[in-house]
């Protein structure tokens, strides 16, 4: 037998023979009295007389003699072998929906690459299920572990949810179903909703690459509005509260929350800062974020690296790192996370996380250098929907907009620009 190339054999189960339909969905009739004759009796002979026509419903048309209590056809998949003869698949339950589906579903298969003939076996189905616990086993170990835990609630909302669809089944509509479902049934933000989206378009795009599906059916999917209006940032009275020492004394919570504050550093990276980080004489501190992985360089204010220097000499037990000697995990990070949400809240600032000094420094900064291409790189940005732009700025620009903005913070509490002295 002639074996036929990946695209030979789909242009031949697709099209056919020289353009002649060579795979369908055809009503197989039971019974002679209602099948057409052939010529010569030949079952793939020319037909020279016409069946009855009908899709298995019982009517004045049906021949005599046709037993009423047993079923006179069933829905089967018909295609030509390489010797031209028309075959046929036939299973008990198949209605015409089910038998179009198993139709599309071989003719997926075979433009997938399966050359085992899937038309001789059942597949087996893939689910969304399936690949969701995929997605969630290949990025296992290449990313922090917060970020892993946030990634697999979202997987786990998905499979839920949709986790019983086939991936070739999801559509658009399934899809914002799913986002209303979250929305109302499980009380979830917006944003929350958007984050699990993210996430099912990577799950999808992870089928696509391995021509599970041919497209991502969530291409042209619009995110969720989300209220800007709820995000909370630090006001000029809660500034002036965390830089006076009588309100937040010098310590490691104080220094914690000043770097923060001034440099938009997130707090699992925070809380692994080490000393040898901190460049003294160049002004500056370097790290690798554990979200992006990626080292960056950031100019540090005077101001901040007088009080840098200051706790060094307070904490001389500090010797490594500056606040926690402990293994950098989700349990510790989440324990930070409480420990200052609580702060906060002894200082009377309710609804204020440590995340909330990021988008603090993020507001302030292009509030007061009206340069969002330096705020981007300060703040580790790498998509222009985040800060409106990506322009690389060289070290000295970055370090004149680092003072201009720290002056401008010590200025609410009554800091002498440049002398970093207070006022009296």
């Amino acid at each position: 037998m002639e074996v036929l190339s990946h695209f030979q054999f789909v242009a031949f189960c697709v099209s056919g023979k020289d353009g002649v339909q060579s795979m369908a969905v055809r009503y197989r009739k039971y019974f002679q009295q209602c099948k057409g004759k052939r010529n010569n009796g030949d079952r793939y002979g020319k037909l020279i007389a016409k069946g009855i026509s009908c899709e298995g419903k019982r009517s004045k048309n049906c021949p005599e003699g046709i037993p009423k209590d047993k079923p006179c056809g069933g829905w089967a998949i018909e295609f030509r072998d390489q010797q031209g003869k028309w075959q046929s698949i036939i299973k008990p339950g198949f209605t015409k929906t089910t038998a179009k589906e198993a139709y599309l579903e071989i003719i997926r298969n075979i433009q997938r690459g399966l050359f085992d003939l899937p038309i001789l076996q059942k597949m087996p189905k893939v689910t969304v299920e399936a690949y969701a616990r995929k997605y969630l086993e290949h990025i296992k170990g290449s990313i922090p572990e917060n970020t892993f835990v946030s990634r697999q609630t979202a997987a786990n909302a998905i499979i839920r949810r949709l986790g019983d669809f086939e991936v070739s089944r999801l559509n658009i509509v399934l899809i914002q179903r799913f986002c209303t479902d979250v929305l109302q049934l499980d009380q979830a933000k917006a944003s929350t909703v958007n984050q699990y989206c993210s996430i099912l378009r990577l799950v999808l795009d992870m089928a696509v690459q391995e021509r599970v599906i041919s497209t991502n059916p969530m291409q042209g999917f619009k995110r969720l509005k989300v209220d800007e209006t709820t995000k909370r940032i630090l006001t000029n009275e809660e500034i002036r509260a965390i830089l006076d020492e009588s309100i937040l004394p010098m310590g490691s919570d104080r220094m914690a929350i000043l770097i923060g504050m001034l440099t938009g550093i997130r707090l699992m990276d925070v809380i692994g800062l080490d000393w040898s980080n901190i460049d003294f004489n160049n002004f500056r501190i370097t790290l690798i974020p554990q979200k992006t992985g990626r080292s960056i360089t950031l100019p540090l204010s005077g101001y901040l690296l007088g009080e840098l220097k200051r706790y060094k000499e307070l904490m001389p037990d500090k010797e490594y790192r500056l606040f926690y000697d402990g293994e950098l995990n989700l349990v510790a990070g989440r324990k930070f996370s409480r420990r200052f949400v609580n702060l906060f809240k002894r200082l009377g600032m309710n609804d204020i996380s440590f995340h909330n000094l990021r988008h603090t420094n993020a507001s302030k900064f292009t509030e007061v250098i009206q340069d969002v291409s330096v705020a981007s790189k300060l703040l580790g940005h790498s998509h222009t929907d985040i800060t409106m732009g990506y322009i690389h700025k060289d070290f000295n620009s970055q370090k004149e907009a680092i003072e201009k903005f720290t002056n401008h913070m010590l200025s609410l509490q009554g800091y002498e620009p440049e002398a970093n002295q207070k006022i009296a």
